[in-house]
This record gives structure tokens, sequence and C-alpha cells, in this order.
């Protein structure tokens, strides 16, 4: 595989585009705002530590110490798109002998989100559970349309020659819960992009559509244009008749 070498995860029967899933976000807070837990009612139902279920934040502050406490304050970051993220990591190795593969895990997510829709507050490290400008959260909470779905996950600059390789998953995240499978993916891209078979799909049915229709519409054309044609010859020789 010729560098670079993308990296992905893949969720299947994930329905990130349910629309109580989808409006369970508070953009506000994700830009770097401490709100107070009466301006999260767009996070219901996660707007509270309670609700979130988490102990620590990512500063390893308790959540149930001091103005902290679990069942007063605000979740931050609130709501089902964030509570839900994905926290699988791997390592990529070669076999034998054992050498580790670098795998790059900064700019993947898009620089309009990092720049404008992301940020955090002075004290995030102790009272956010999440660092809200880690990119592997960001690229998460761009929702995605379809159930089956796969994100970037990080790049391998070097080209891999064939080789035994080894992958190590720290298995986080459970899928039972929604029936769900998860997939790690390498794949490589040229001028026209990476292998996207929903596309391709898309392209044909909608393409065979298209001609279908047109066939359709040609002959409709035609049956119409000879009705008319037979209805002005019938026309003119019942006028000819009676002159």
């Amino acid at each position: 595989m010729e560098k670079p070498v993308y990296l992905y995860y893949k969720l299947d029967n994930f329905y990130q585009n349910h629309r109580t899933y989808v409006k369970s976000v508070n953009y506000d807070q994700l830009g770097g705002d401490d709100l107070p837990v009466s301006d999260l009612d767009d996070c219901s139902p996660i707007k509270t530590n309670a609700e979130l279920g988490f102990e620590k934040s990512h500063g390893n502050i308790g959540f149930n110490q001091g103005i902290n406490l679990v069942s007063e304050a605000a979740a931050n970051p609130c709501g089902l798109i964030a509570r839900s993220f994905f926290n699988d990591t791997y390592a990529l190795s070669i076999d034998d002998p054992l050498t580790a593969i670098g795998v790059d895990e900064t700019d993947i997510a898009w620089d309009s989100d990092e720049d404008h829709k992301f940020g955090k507050p002075d004290n995030s490290g102790d009272i956010q559970w999440i660092d809200p400008t880690n990119e592997h959260f960001i690229v998460w909470m761009r929702t995605a349309g379809m159930p089956n779905f796969r994100k970037l996950w990080g790049r391998i600059h070097i080209d891999l020659q064939p080789d035994t390789y080894r992958l190590v998953v720290a298995n986080n995240y459970d899928v039972s819960a929604f029936d769900g499978k998860k997939t790690f993916v390498m794949s490589t891209t040229n001028a026209f992009g990476g292998k996207n078979y929903f596309l391709a799909i898309c392209y044909i049915v909608v393409g065979s559509l298209c001609f279908v229709f047109a066939a359709i519409f040609a002959i409709a054309h035609f049956v119409n244009s000879r009705l008319m044609k037979n209805e002005s010859y019938a026309s003119e020789s019942n006028h000819v008749h009676a002159e």
C-alpha cells in the first residue's frame, strides 16, 4: 500500500441520523462556554454529570467534589452525540521483528470545525470529561447520514510492504446495545478519491432510473404525436367531405 495509508473505524447499524440523537447537543458549550444545566435543554436526556455517568474529568478531578456535585453539575460536553463517543484505540506494528508503525492522528478533522465550532474554557481539566478540541472527538461529532459509516482515525505516512502485521485494539466501545458491528479499515486514495461503494451504487441506480424514465417519456411522446397526427388527418378529411 502506497502512502498515505488512511485508517478508519467503521460502525454498522448505528443510527447517528436519528432525530433525537442529532438534536441532543449544545454548540455554544462545544465552542467553549461554561453553561449551567438550565441552559442545556437541547442536550436532553444527557444534561448533568449524573446522567452522563462519568466520575472524573479528563484532568482527573472527581465530579462529586466541591461545586461539581454529581447531582447538580452540568455535563460538559452534554448530549447523546458526545456521550456515545467512539473510544477504541489502535496500535499497528510489523509482526516479526516487532516494529511499531507510527500513526498520525492529527489533521483528521475539518479545519472549519476546529477553528470555529470547538473550544474549551480555561478550567477544562476540572469540569469536562473529555477535551472537546480532541480531533477524534471532533470527527465523531460530525454525525453520519447513514446507519453504516466509517470515520477517519489516522494516517500512515510510509509505504506498507507485503508482510505480516499486528493490530492491537483497545476494545472499549460496546456495540451490543444497538446490535452493531465495528470494523477496522485501511485504505488508500488516488486522484479520484477513495473507494466508496455507496456512491457507486447510487450513481448506477440513479443513472438506470434516468434511462428508464427517458425511454418512457420518449415512447409517450411518440405515441402522443401519432395520435395527434391521426386526429389532425381525420379532422381534415371530415372538412373536405363536408365541403
